[in-house]
């Protein structure tokens, strides 16, 4: 069973709200505790830890692949796709 988990190092989602509300870090453009780069987390590494097989994926190529092994896999397969970490408000 494939677990994917589409990274892009912060919590977007969350800043979109604040944009979108006109919040005071869209104001200043500072997103505190919306970041998860400081220490970055290893998602694999804390899969693995626990027994889970895991990949990372940083390409389309290499995310499909890994799903592909992951669907054929016995047991969970965490797949860790790196996404772009950049945010524009819109």
């Amino acid at each position: 069973m494939p677990i994917l988990i589409l990274n892009n190092g912060a919590c977007r989602i969350l800043k979109q709200r604040v944009n979108a509300n006109r919040g005071y870090a869209a104001r200043t453009g500072c997103y505190v505790a919306m970041d998860l780069d400081d220490p970055p987390i290893d998602f694999t590494a804390l899969a693995r830890s626990m027994g889970v097989q895991a990949e990372r994926a940083t390409t389309l190529d290499e995310a499909r692949k890994a799903l592909a092994a992951a669907l054929g896999a016995e047991g969970p397969t965490l797949i860790d796709v790196t996404l772009d970490p950049s945010f524009s408000p819109v």
